[in-house]
């Protein structure tokens, strides 16, 4: 086989292995994410950028404009797996429709909502960009990052922040919605294995629910 045969062979093999990794669900049981957008834009995303930042104490907290200030050390955080089966239970409570309002958490998980219109393709992936991003705008305050471990002061500007960072959650799936009457409408909503609150991030802009608020004071994680 000649040499250029080779290397047109291997381009091929290549992009076919590139878009059936792409294209397929990362979940065999019904799940709709693809695994590409699960391990490189959501699992990897928060494991090796902000999780791992944080066990080396480099993770930044807040804009640079004045310079930089960091977050204190984690003692441990452990990486996130992606569960199916919270897959299936933020899509059936997502659902196909555009919701305006997010859907109640199950009882000892939380819930993630994001919301944007008027926007072409967008999907959960955009929602977890979004939420670990709130740190580059917002930082903990002092009193969050004050004792033994950095805890959460109710800020709502950093709370997807703050759940994606805890200790405690091991967890995470997502399900998203595309709807197009009266324009373009995305929702993504996100699960958690440990309960806390329901977020929603709406139009660059956030609003609570306080249905199960993370309390001020609450420890997101043990100082190394």
């Amino acid at each position: 086989m000649n040499t250029i045969l080779q290397v047109i062979l291997v381009a091929i093999l290549h992009l076919t292995l590139c878009q059936d990794y792409e294209e397929v669900p990362y979940c065999k049981n019904g799940g709709k994410a693809l695994m590409e957008d699960v391990i490189s834009h959501t699992i990897d995303s928060i494991n090796k950028n902000v999780r791992y930042r944080l066990q080396k104490g480099t993770q930044l907290n807040g804009p640079t404009t004045s310079g930089p200030k960091f977050l204190p050390k984690a003692k441990k955080l452990d990486d996130l797996k992606w569960s199916c089966d919270l897959e299936l239970e933020a899509m059936k409570l997502l659902g196909d429709n555009c919701l305006e309002t997010p859907p109640a958490a199950p009882v000892g998980k939380t819930g993630l909502f994001f919301k944007f219109d008027n926007e072409e393709d967008l999907s959960y992936v955009t929602a977890i960009s979004a939420w670990l991003e709130e740190i580059d705008n917002a930082p903990l305050s002092d009193a969050a990052t004050a004792g033994a471990a950095v805890t959460y002061q109710g800020d709502a500007k950093t709370a997807n922040f703050a759940n994606l960072i805890r200790e405690d959650i091991t967890e995470i799936a997502c399900a998203q919605a595309h709807c197009k009457q009266g324009g373009e409408k995305y929702r993504a909503y996100c699960l958690l294995n440990k309960p806390s609150t329901v977020y929603s991030w709406i139009e660059l802009g956030i609003t609570t629910d306080a249905s199960r608020p993370l309390n001020k004071g609450d420890v997101l994680y043990q100082k190394a």
